[in-house]
């Protein structure tokens, strides 16, 4: 990371965390500490978002921020910086446990990853709390575990709500790559109402909440916020079951939510805490599940749908998506292209050069026409060394072109065959308005391909069927 980078990334994480300390600090009741305070495991989720070398800036930077908070809001400057002090040890040792259980970013969906952050967030708590016990016991002389058991388990839920939203949170570069085709998605009105229905369950709970006596004000969103679980992403559901909680707290810390007498140790505030803890932990928990199961059902039919030597669709994949094309453009009255694609003369590749030769020029191959197709067109393997390439909305030129990049390409490839040619012959069936029938496509196209073999191989034959009408 250069100099520039490190800027950059330190004035943005001092802007967010003295915003998020401010937040917390205009929420707490008068007279006692923060009711929900974020800042600390945003902070830890942005350090673990950022190469290891970042780290003890990050800490610094995140440190002037919230010291800077406290002194804004009229802190004393030694009660600040203990506390302070209290809130970065416990950041610190969620960084060093985070590290030596390998929790990346990337992985948090993963079940066993999600547990190995429970264990950062309980670490990162037991240390912060125990701290302040220390300082309690200093300071008063008594009244170190209750501090132990309240600060411990008010981290604990703010680590347990937070860490997965900062952890699964999408890049820029994600966001902005995805924005359009999941605009697209989310106007479609059945996928519109699968979100917006248990969206609606949730907030019509808040004002439900503020009417009913008891622990059950905590848990009426539950149904909704499971709903939710299984209808959005684990970002999406981690922020949701974070507003709830957050909503949770700030109403229970102004006695707006009626809930159950103090047990033992444990004061109302904490007793609270412990049931929004394992409230937003449920719908979290599920999430995970739902979305291993996505990623269990995509990767079945990845394998079902693709190659296993090329990558390619296999053939029956490729009928049916380009069926569902074709038909997309008969309807629109739009331009479709199909490509045939042979090589020429495989059969002395295998013979001469053995059949694990063979199996990596096709490979090879599949590699190439995946990377050249890329965003234009459906790309699959028929059967042997026959290829076929589905493009919609081009025009005859683009077609032809698309095709000689293909056949270029390989030819450049095939100079590294010992002796054998490894090239490919297309035929391209072009048409502008689409006719029902990909089967007359691909005879048209496989004509084409035939008469490129004939004219002497490795050439692109392109029928022109608007202007054969």
């Amino acid at each position: 990371m250069d100099r520039s980078t490190r800027q950059v990334r330190s004035c943005l994480i001092f802007v967010a965390i003295l915003v998020v300390a401010l937040a917390g600090i205009a929420a707490r009741p008068p007279g006692f500490l923060s009711t929900f305070w974020p800042a600390n495991a945003i902070l830890l989720g942005i350090l673990l978002r950022n190469p290891r070398s970042f780290a003890p800036i990050g800490l610094a930077v995140g440190g002037a921020a919230l010291m800077t908070a406290d002194l804004a809001t009229g802190s004393p400057v030694q009660r600040a910086f203990e506390l302070n002090a209290i809130n970065l040890v416990g950041v610190t040792t969620g960084l060093i446990a985070a590290n030596l259980l390998g929790c990346f970013p990337q992985r948090v969906s993963e079940a066993k990853y999600t547990t190995r952050i429970f264990l950062v967030s309980v670490l990162a708590s037991l240390t912060a709390g125990s701290a302040s016990a220390l300082r309690t016991q200093l300071h008063e002389g008594s009244g170190a575990a209750t501090e132990l058991v309240g600060w411990f388990f008010a981290d604990l839920c703010t680590y347990l709500i937070v860490l997965p939203i900062v952890l699964s949170a999408p890049t820029l570069e994600h966001i902005l790559r995805t924005l359009g085709p999941s605009v697209r998605q989310s106007l479609r009105l059945r996928r519109l109402a699968q979100i917006l229905a248990p969206l609606a369950a949730l907030l019509a709970c808040l004002p439900l909440a503020l009417e009913v006596q008891g622990a059950l004000a905590l848990l009426l969103p539950m149904p909704a916020l499971l709903w939710c679980a299984m209808r959005v992403s684990l970002f999406s559901t981690s922020l949701l079951a974070a507003g709830w909680s957050a909503w949770a707290l700030v109403m229970a810390g102004k006695g707006r939510l009626a809930l159950a007498d103090p047990v033992h140790l444990l004061s109302e505030g904490v007793t609270t805490r412990i049931s929004v803890i394992l409230m937003a932990l449920s719908p979290i928990a599920v999430a995970v599940a739902t979305g291993a199961q996505r990623r269990a059902e995509r990767e079945l039919q990845r394998i079902a749908e693709c190659d296993a030597l090329t990558g390619t669709l296999s053939r029956h994949a490729f009928l049916t998506r380009s069926q569902e094309l074709l038909d997309t453009q008969h309807t629109a009255q739009r331009s479709i292209a199909v490509m045939m694609l042979d090589f020429d003369h495989f059969k002395s590749i295998n013979d001469n050069l053995g059949h694990l030769t063979g199996d990596s020029v096709l490979e090879q191959f599949g590699n190439t026409l995946l990377a050249t197709t890329e965003g234009l067109g459906l790309s699959g393997r028929l059967g042997g060394e026959e290829f076929a390439v589905a493009m919609a909305d081009c025009t005859f030129e683009e077609a032809i072109q698309l095709a000689e990049r293909i056949r270029q390409t390989q030819e450049t490839h095939a100079r590294s065959i010992r002796g054998f040619a490894g090239t490919v012959s297309i035929g391209v069936a072009w048409v502008d308005r689409a006719m029902p029938g990909m089967e007359t496509l691909l005879d048209i196209a496989d004509n084409a391909m035939y008469q490129a073999k004939r004219e002497g191989r490795n050439l692109v034959v392109a029928f022109d069927l608007y202007m054969a009408r």
